[in-house]
């Protein structure tokens, strides 16, 4: 194996299109919506709805497009899987069906991408049809065949709600309980009735994750998960807020039990009702990063309601982990000075439930967690005026924004220069909430006497135009070349990505630009975009960024919008080799996690590995799963890789375990470390099983 050798964009950009990989991703949304036409109109054809060619469509939302994407992201997968185990990959419908039963969704989304993906590429020789699953082999018959696989092992329900086609959506609240909160607790149920009256097209359902002290972990039995309102508002009634006094607060217990055991619809928003900081709880489960990761599996932003009213821990501003968890997972952040202030909120709270998408963001002060060392910081009392292009598919904006001092003296200004009214004044910033916005160029003006600041601009629309991307990267193995996705770049070498716009028929994509911005909203770079096959090149920077994509709709109006996640690039990539399967930690049996490291350094290093389970014996609080692994892995090959195993032994006896989730996390570091970039780091959930019959419906 050799070396990945730098190639240029053009390049590049034809093995893009040689492989067909992009087009697949390119073309999915319409065969997707095509097909699930066809099968409302076969299941449900009073509720069919035509599109503006006046073929029937499916009911398209919000939930939608993020199952289309998630499934796509389980094509690219399929690419780096051997020809022959696709070919053997026949019971890929009843895993779909186990994973959606133990309420998976994303992994599920993932494997039917694995169903839907029938390419052989090119490189690896005749495509022959004993290569293929039997649903592939009739190429015009593909797609409708693996619906059909599904139905046979899938209720409609089951159905619909894989394929986003209901648009129902989970209300997630995420509250603090430490003494000072009681005020902002009843400002919760305020908010969670004002939603149970807003006319929605789809339903909601509702969870409550309360988190308090280390002394009184256990909230969780104080939790709510279901569809009624009123059980919801009871389950606050029943919050007691005690103890507290300390800052910070156990923030990630409750954003992650709320994904782990609320079992949210994939793409709900998260609110967080706080007056504290975020520490680390029980490691290395309830952490920043796992916190992150899962929001961003779920597809969850989370969101931020700040009190300040006890004046105990500062402003939002002062806490970094709340900055970063909100800014990687394209949430947004509001301070209140009052709980009254806060039980306003369910207008904010309600276009959240519809899905909103970025537009712009920026601050003014980049922090230390978003410091950009290799550049001098620009004047944050410079007086600023930033442009938001507001496009034709914006049905409504919503703006807030955070200032040190003098927060009533930021305008927001129309195309003709015409100032807004706030919708709401808050505790250092202020918020706008505007239906059918003119189209143009507003902006947003502030002053220099408003000192450092931040903002945020979402847009929300029955249809949001925004996009997804997924890295590349190309090895040959032998005589065959393979291509597949992986979650960062790694430094120093050119990264490939593939766009993927669910909507790119709004869009002229010709006038296409793609760029990388920093968490000030500055662009770092621009990318080399082939707009034809939407596949994007760069040299990743050293720094945190974002994917700014811009351009032009085809009705001419100019639209930006911003990627959910920051990307970091790194010296080494932990990459768990690909498997159509659907893993769960059953009884009595061995999970063997296959891993590869890349890097970039020399021939020979050397990497420290560290595996941890957190699931305990309730009995012993011994590990309830063994791990066994190599500490130390060097590569011994000509190319920079290196493979590693991680033994997962589940004992036969578990029944005080049985449907309780296990976090597995893999560290890699290199040997010596010198920064953050030379550490590497794999999470995952697993399930604790004893048969199929035996998982939880």
């Amino acid at each position: 194996m050799k070396k990945a050798t730098l190639l240029c964009f053009t390049t590049l950009a034809t093995l893009a299109v040689l492989f067909d990989f992009s087009e697949g991703a390119k073309d999915f949304f319409s065969i997707l919506d095509r097909e699930t036409a066809e099968y409302l109109s076969k299941n449900d054809a009073k509720n069919r709805h035509r599109s503006s060619s006046g073929a029937v469509s499916a009911p398209r939302n919000n939930k939608y497009l993020e199952a289309s994407m998630q499934i796509i992201r389980g094509m690219a997968e399929a690419k780096a899987t051997a020809r022959g185990r696709r070919g053997r990959s026949m019971n890929l419908d009843s895993t779909i069906k186990k994973a959606f039963k133990n309420k998976e969704i994303p992994k599920a989304r993932q494997m039917i991408g694995h169903m839907f993906e029938c390419h052989c590429p090119p490189e690896q020789g005749k495509c022959r049809r004993v290569d293929l699953p039997r649903h592939c082999r009739k190429k015009n018959k593909q797609h409708q065949n693996v619906f059909k696989k599904l139905r046979k092992v899938l209720s409609k329900k089951e159905f619909d709600i894989l394929l986003g086609i209901t648009g129902d959506v989970s209300l997630i609240f995420v509250i603090d309980t430490t003494g000072s909160m009681g005020d902002e607790i009843e400002a919760a149920k305020t908010i969670a009735k004002a939603i149970a009256a807003h006319p929605r097209d789809s339903s909601v359902d509702f969870i409550l994750s309360p988190f308090s002290d280390p002394s009184n972990s256990t909230a969780w039995e104080n939790s709510y998960s279901g569809s009624d309102e009123q059980s919801f508002v009871q389950a606050l009634d029943q919050l007691a807020a005690m103890g507290g006094g300390d800052c910070p607060e156990l923030t990630f217990n409750g954003i992650i039990d709320a994904i782990e055991k609320g079992n949210p619809h994939v793409g709900s928003p998260m609110f967080v009702f706080t007056d504290a900081g975020a520490k680390d709880g029980e490691r290395p489960k309830y952490t920043q990063d796992n916190s992150v990761g899962l929001a961003l599996q779920y597809m969850i932003p989370v969101n931020f309601f700040y009190s300040t009213e006890s004046g105990r821990c500062g402003s939002f501003h002062d806490h970094d982990s709340l900055i970063d968890l909100m800014d990687s997972t394209g949430g947004f952040g509001m301070q209140f000075n009052s709980s009254g202030q806060i039980s306003k909120m369910g207008g904010v709270v309600s276009a959240a439930l519809d899905g909103t998408a970025t537009i712009h963001e920026g601050r003014s002060n980049l922090g230390v967690a978003r410091s950009l060392r290799s550049s001098p910081r620009r004047n944050s009392n410079a007086r600023r005026t930033y442009a938001i292009p507001v496009d034709d598919t914006v049905e409504s904006l919503i703006v807030t924004y955070f200032t040190s001092s003098a927060a009533n003296l930021v305008e927001l200004r129309t195309p003709d220069g015409v100032p807004q009214p706030r919708t709401a004044n808050l505790t250092q910033g202020g918020l706008w909430m505007i239906e059918n916005p003119t189209l143009g160029i507003w902006e947003l003006f502030v002053p220099a006497s408003v000192g450092t600041h931040s903002f945020k601009v979402k847009a929300t629309s029955r249809l949001n135009l925004e996009f997804d991307f997924f890295f590349l990267r190309r090895k040959r193995l032998g005589r065959e070349w393979y291509e597949y996705p992986i979650d960062y770049p790694l430094l120093s070498q050119r990264s490939t990505l593939s766009l993927v716009i669910p909507l790119q028929k709004r869009l002229d994509l010709s006038s296409l630009k793609l760029s990388l911005v920093d968490g000030s909203g500055r662009v770092i770079q621009n990318a080399n975009l082939a707009t034809s096959s939407l596949v994007g090149t760069f040299v990743p920077p050293a720094v945190p960024f974002k994917l700014k994509l811009s351009g032009t709709t085809v009705a001419g109006r100019t639209f930006q919008r911003i990627s959910r996640k920051f990307i970091n690039a790194k010296n080494l990539l932990l990459q768990l080799q690909s498997t159509p399967r659907y893993d769960t930690l059953e009884c009595g049996k061995t999970l063997r996690l296959h891993f590869v490291i890349d890097y970039n350094g020399a021939a020979g290093e050397v990497f420290d590995i560290m595996a941890i389970s957190t699931l305990e014996d309730p009995n012993t609080s011994a590990k309830a799963i063994e791990v066994k692994y190599s500490k130390t892995v060097q590569n011994v090959w000509a190319g920079n890789r290196v493979f590693l195993t991680v033994h997962l032994k589940t004992p036969l006896d578990v029944t005080e375990n049985i449907g309780r989730w296990d976090t597995i996390q893999v560290m890699v570091k290199k040997s010596p470390v010198t920064s953050e970039a030379d550490v590497a780091y794999f999470t995952e959930h697993f399930k604790i099983t004893c048969s199929d019959e035996e998982v939880e419906p």
